[in-house]
Order: structure tokens, then sequence, then C-alpha cells
């Protein structure tokens, strides 16, 4: 990736809305990207702080380069101004949000938090809201769906008892981001979403990131994906009415499931594990999913 001569990773893209951002520095002129910045004029509610390079230009649609790395944007002296945020910036964002959020909650298992820790949640992120791309709650991706908490995605995936050598089916591919974590917590991953547009996206930033042993589908997740089981362990990333019995049909001997189970509104995490014929489930912590969509989610 091509840097400027500050060392800021730099990918163009054209905006046609420009909107004011946190405070940094900016440089004066159209599309003034790799011109040397100057600071903001003092005396503004809100400057103070770490400056950055920002790119500053007319609000013309399609009419300037943009830099794709951005934060959280808000009004300050310049009219149209991005705050550019650089990958040792989320990579801190990443640490921070592993040691606030997951292991002070009493996760602690050192592969889960490494894994947490090295997938870019960034790149998962809509441009929009690239802000809260680390923040402590879920996002929306489009299409009525959503990214998950952070916490949610690291307790669901501890609930597996993911070892490394395990197959493992998702049920609601979404981003792509949970199918990332397991990627790197499993061998092998199976990942089934309902929305064509979804699923497309999700593989290519899979496929971008170099998460091989991910297997997207765009299939009713519902029925689950039979054509690689059993699972070891299958997360649903969608709220059921019940468990679908394709999915326990589809778990090995030992496997367990994770899945939100209730209302459209509110749920609860249930974990079931297989035992021979039996199967054990417990109930764990409230949560709240969009709705499982296909033949044994919601109508």
């Amino acid at each position: 990736m091509n840097t400027d001569e500050h060392g800021w990773a730099i990918k163009y893209r054209c905006l046609s809305v420009f909107t004011p951002a946190l405070p940094g520095t900016c440089a004066r002129g159209k599309c003034a990207a790799g011109r040397p910045p100057h600071p903001v004029r003092a005396g503004r509610p809100g400057l103070a702080g770490a400056r950055r390079p920002a790119v500053r230009g007319r609000c013309r649609p399609g009419g300037l380069p943009a830099r794709l790395h951005l934060r959280k944007r808000r009004r300050t002296g310049c009219k149209c101004l991005w705050l550019i945020m650089n990958e040792d910036e989320y990579t801190r964002e990443r640490k921070r949000m592993v040691a606030e959020q997951i292991a002070s909650r009493g996760l602690r298992d050192p592969r889960l938090l490494a894994a947490m820790e090295a997938v870019p949640r960034h790149r998962f992120v809509p441009l929009d809201h690239l802000t809260w791309a680390y923040a402590d709650g879920p996002l929306p991706i489009g299409f009525g769906q959503t990214i998950s908490q952070p916490y949610i995605v690291a307790f669901m995936t501890d609930a597996l008892h993911l070892t490394g050598a395990e197959r493992v089916l998702e049920v609601g591919t979404g981003s792509g981001y949970q199918a990332a974590i397991l990627g790197q917590m499993a061998a092998e991953v199976h990942t089934v979403e309902f929305i064509p547009e979804l699923a497309v996206q999700a593989e290519k930033m899979l496929k971008e990131l170099g998460f091989m042993n991910v297997h997207v589908h765009n299939a009713d997740g519902s029925l689950g994906w039979s054509e690689a089981s059993p699972y070891d362990g299958i997360l649903v990333a969608a709220a059921a009415p019940r468990l679908p019995q394709p999915l326990l049909d589809q778990l090995a001997e030992g496997g367990r499931i994770i899945l939100p189970v209730g209302s459209r509104g509110f749920q609860q995490l249930e974990i079931w594990e297989r035992r021979g014929k039996k199967f054990e489930h417990e109930a764990s912590i409230a949560v709240a999913f969009v709705p499982l969509r296909g033949e044994h989610g919601w109508k």
C-alpha cells in the first residue's frame, strides 16, 4: 500500500459527501493529499489533542480522492475535514478492545485473545461507521443486519471450546468478521449467508485478508451445510425461535452448538453438546440478535 510523506497509509476512493471531522491538522486547497499539513486555527472548541494529517477539499460529488482510513467526524473550523487513522492506531485500538472489553470480562483463553487482536475488525465495518469499529457494541452493515459486539463474538467463540483442529459451521456470515475469528481458531470454517450481497462482500474481504480456510456459501443457513458435515462446532449468529433440527443432525459427537433462542427482540444464548444420541444444553447470557431467516427461522 502507498504511503505519504508522513508515513500514513493511503488508499484512494471517491466520496460524494464530505462531513466534518475530529480536530487535527489539515492542508489547504483542493484535494491536497500529499501537501505538508498546517495546524488548524487554535481557539476553537475541541481542538486539543494529538494532531494527524487530514485532507480538505470542496464538496463536489466524485471530485476528490479521499483516504479510506477515517475517524469519527464532527464540526471544526474546516468545512470538509477527514482525520486519518493509520494501521498502527488500529492495532492500538484492537489491543485496547481486547483488554477492556474482553479480557476484563473474564475471557482469558490466550488463543482467543490473540485471534481478537489479530483480525482487523475495521475492515469489516462500513466506511461511515469506521469510528466505532472497536467500540463496545454492534454496528449496522446494511440489509438490516449487524456486525456483533466484540465481546459477544469472543464469548460465542469461546463457548465452542476450539483447539485448532476442528471443522466449524457458522450460520449468518454477515460482514464476515465472526467467520474470520473462527478461521483463526479452527482448521476449517464453513459459513452460510442468506443475503447474496453480504455473502459476496464477506467472501471478497475474507480472501483479501488471506483466510483460505473459510468457505462462504449463499444459502439457507437454518438448514446448515450438510455437504461438509459433521461439524465439531456450530455457531449461529442470528436469533431463532428454537434450535433448528438440521443443525443438531450435522453436529459431530462431542460437538457444541451456540445460538440465540427466543423472541424477535430478546433471546438467551443456548449452548448444546452432543453425547451419543443425546444432547445436553444450558442457557447462558441474554442477548438481542437480528432474526434468523430461512425454513427454520422466523417467517
